[in-house]
Order: C-alpha cells, then structure tokens, then sequence
C-alpha cells in the first residue's frame, strides 16, 4: 500500500516524494519495515524512470542530474544502504545502463 501510494505521488512531484522518504527512513532508527522497503525501492523505479516496468529515461532535477543520485545521497545520508536492499538493485541496474553515465 505504501510502495503504491509513493509511486501515485512520485509521478506528481518527485522532490516532494524524496522528502518523505528521508523524513520515514530518519524517523526509524531501527530497521525498515518493509512497506518502508517496497516504498524506497518504488522511489527508486520512480527516479531510474522505471515506474512502470519500462526503461524510460530517467527523470532529471532542476539542474540536469539524473534524480537516481538524489535518492543514492539521500539513502547513503540516512540509512546504511544493505538495509534497502529492493532499492539498492533499482539503483545499480540503473548505473550499468549506458544512459546513466
């Protein structure tokens, strides 16, 4: 429910999307349950422009970078990476795609 909700909301607006995620992963010192998994790893589709299954492009910020290594700081300032495992994969298909470099 939570994974479906953050992907409604992704295609909607993206940063707003990524504060919520650093807000929930701040907010849980222990480890993420996982809705908050499935949540992370659908931003992660959301911001590898794979919401939809598809190899869409990825989705750019304000200043032309790809939003993957929004997610990727915002992840690695909040949480050890291994704890979102889903997530992590998203984001190293994402990276071994020529289009990332």
């Amino acid at each position: 429910a939570l994974a479906r909700l953050a992907v409604a909301f992704s295609a909607c607006n993206l940063d707003a999307c990524l504060g919520y995620l650093q807000q929930a992963l701040a907010a849980h010192s222990d480890a993420p349950s996982s809705s908050l998994r499935e949540a992370a790893a659908a931003v992660a589709r959301a911001c590898t422009g794979r919401a939809d299954g598809s190899r869409a492009e990825s989705p750019l910020s304000d200043s032309g970078r790809p939003r993957a290594w929004d997610l990727l700081e915002l992840l690695e300032a909040t949480r050890d990476v291994r704890e979102l495992p889903e997530a992590a994969v998203v984001l190293l298909e994402w990276a071994a795609r020529p289009e990332a470099r």
